[in-house]
């Protein structure tokens, strides 16, 4: 019997089980896309360090993990049926009452977690957002002049209706791109003219890089975003952090902040009361020699601390 808001006794664990797979989209028609799923070559996954160490335990819940592989939409590519499979499984779990933990897999699957709670709230309530990212993720594919389109790129376009409307509504499940004021972006500092341009546009609210490192000015302004919404989906890439915490990201990037700082910021996010959703995307990357237990030791705080603060509310 499925739980309701009043009674929620579950954490609801979504794992992603297969590597980043760089799934291209065709900037003239956004169903010619390249995706895959491409398996881990069998090195140490940060999931196996949250299991270890007890991590998911942290919330204070009974809770379940389900791999979201796309399965249940086999005549779908990965780029269709795995989102799917995310906002389907958010869907079910924010109608039980259950709070939602992704704790593996890339930024490009938000605009499904969005929508899946999008999905079991219904239109009357608004779900806002928290992105936390060095990187805007914000292009807009119909606009861009970028040789090389990855779904990276843009999940906070696709959320606040800037591009990839088809696919945000039909394989994300989102009932409606968030307005301006449903939307708070942490940091954003490794991005560039276009990117900031495309913010502007949106009228996206942003925390420079120096209001982010100061955790009391971030939570007064998160605070102000959740006097606004009902609910809040809180997004998190580790490459927020400086590379020493991150080791084996993708690739490094300048800038960052100390482990701490995100910590507190993350903390501040939850102490609203009003995140259903938490996602810490962008650990793996199947670079375990160049630094793993790092990284997802980095990983493995950042997911504690934001369940810690949930457990406290």
């Amino acid at each position: 019997m499925e739980k309701t808001e009043s009674n929620a006794r579950r954490l609801a664990v979504l794992e992603y089980p297969y590597l980043y797979a760089a799934w291209h989209v065709c900037r003239e028609d956004h169903a010619r896309a390249v995706s895959e799923r491409r398996p881990f070559s069998g090195a140490r996954r940060s999931v196996d360090l949250y299991r270890e160490k007890s991590t998911y335990g942290k919330a204070g819940l009974p809770y379940t993990v389900e791999e979201i592989t796309g399965a249940p939409y086999p005549a779908l590519a990965p780029h269709e049926a795995i989102p799917l499979h995310f906002a389907e499984a958010c869907r079910r779990a924010a109608a039980a009452g259950d709070r939602i933990l992704t704790s593996s897999g890339y930024c490009a699957f938000a605009p499904a977690v969005l929508g899946g709670l999008q999905q079991a709230l219904g239109p009357e309530k608004k779900v806002g957002l928290v992105w936390v990212d060095a990187h805007c993720d914000n292009v807009i594919v119909e606009e861009t002049k970028r040789p090389d389109l990855r779904f990276v790129a843009v999940p906070l376009s696709t959320i606040a209706g800037q591009t990839m409307r088809d696919w945000g509504r039909d394989f994300c499940r989102m009932a409606r791109p968030l307005t301006a004021g449903e939307i708070l972006l942490g940091d954003g500092h490794c991005s560039g003219a276009e990117e900031y341009e495309n913010l502007a546009r949106a009228g996206i609210d942003r925390v420079l890089p120096a209001e982010f490192a100061d955790t009391a000015r971030w939570a007064a302004r998160v605070q102000a975003l959740a006097d606004r919404v009902d609910a809040i989906y809180l997004m998190v890439d580790v490459d927020i952090l400086r590379n020493e915490y991150i080791p084996a990201y993708f690739r490094p990037e300048p800038g960052g902040h100390a482990l701490e700082t995100v910590l507190g910021n993350v903390r501040a996010v939850m102490r609203t009361g009003k995140v259903l959703a938490f996602s810490c995307f962008c650990v793996d990357f199947d670079k375990y020699a160049q630094g793993g237990e790092t990284t997802f030791e980095s990983g493995r705080q950042i997911i504690e601390a934001g369940l810690a603060a949930w457990a406290e509310t």
